[in-house]
């Protein structure tokens, strides 16, 4: 399963560079400006979603991308102003508010594949019914049912949640500024 898993993520990694190149290509010669750390932090997202969950582009962007970023942004703010907190105010409510729901759906994505392979443990393995395995199914398979309890469930949701939102966060960055510094070289630049 290590090398399955090792072997797709550069093919996962293609398809979404192929992605941000067509979404470029629709903007190439407008004149529009485009947020290119936004879109390397959806690339970035995609990936490591589909290798940790086999989740869609579609999927990641719907789910990932709008209930992670207003968490990131109060965490930022807590970095200058500490005080949010602690304060009962509109802001820390709703922080904790997109907390629970970011727990939520991946608790519910750990518990339906937890639920999908007991179903095929029971089945006889076939070409028919063998899907893709992912990372997640990976940690899965390390756990011993009679271990299975909601404490395990919070623990490989806060590991899937550092993998996912941190992993992205600081590729994205690197491609960034990586992108920036490739700019002001004025021999990369007539090649382009």
């Amino acid at each position: 399963l290590r090398i399955e898993i090792l072997e797709i993520i550069p093919h996962i990694a293609k398809r979404a560079v192929e992605r941000l190149c067509t979404k470029l290509e629709e903007v190439r010669g407008t004149g529009t400006p485009i947020e290119i750390g936004e879109m390397f932090r959806h690339l970035t997202l995609q990936v490591i979603a589909e290798a940790i969950l086999s989740l869609s582009p579609e999927e990641s962007d719907q789910t990932f991308a709008k209930m992670y970023l207003p968490i990131v942004t109060e965490g930022n703010l807590r970095t200058w102003y500490p005080y949010r907190a602690y304060l009962p105010t509109p802001a820390n409510f709703a922080f904790h508010q997109h907390v629970k729901v970011l727990n939520d759906y991946i608790t519910s994505i750990i518990e339906k594949r937890w639920a999908l392979r007991q179903v095929e443990a029971k089945l006889s393995p076939t070409p028919e019914n063998k899907r893709q395995q992912d990372i997640l199914d990976r940690i899965l398979s390390g756990v011993d049912a009679n271990a299975w309890s909601p404490s395990t469930i919070r623990q490989i949701r806060d590991e899937i949640k550092t993998f996912i939102l941190a992993g992205h966060e600081t590729s994205a960055s690197m491609l960034t500024w990586a992108l920036y510094e490739l700019t002001q070289s004025e021999k990369f630049t007539q090649k382009v």
